[in-house]
Order: C-alpha cells, then sequence, then structure tokens
C-alpha cells in the first residue's frame, strides 16, 4: 500500500516542478535585472538568543513593523 500511493504521488511532484520552476526563474531574473536581489541569506539562527525587541529591530526593520 506504501509503495503504491508513494509511486502514486511521483507524477504529481513532477508535474509541480515542472510547472513551478520556469515561473520561479522567470521572476528571480526580474528581481536580478531590477537589481532587487537581497544578498542576506534568510536564515535567523541568531535570534534564539535575543529579546523580542532586539529581534523586531534587527530583523524586521525593513517590513515596517
Amino acid at each position: 500500500m506504501i509503495k503504491k500511493t508513494i509511486h502514486t504521488f511521483s507524477p504529481i511532484h513532477d508535474y509541480i516542478n515542472r510547472w513551478w520552476k520556469p515561473k520561479a526563474v522567470r521572476r528571480y531574473v526580474k528581481l536580478l535585472d531590477e537589481g532587487r536581489i537581497k544578498p542576506e541569506k534568510l536564515f535567523y539562527a541568531g535570534i534564539l538568543d535575543i529579546s523580542w525587541e532586539e529581534a523586531k529591530e534587527k530583523y524586521l526593520g525593513e517590513v515596517g513593523r
């Protein structure tokens, strides 16, 4: 039963990748051409050891919250 279920989802996964990837590439290229790619990585491991006020100042400053 499990093998049949996994096998059933595989074509759907492939379809989603074929549908999504060209759109994602076009979006990335557009942002790159417009100079809107931000160089910082979106990984917030440092948020674990700081207060809410420090986190808000450090990570949410650009979004206007």
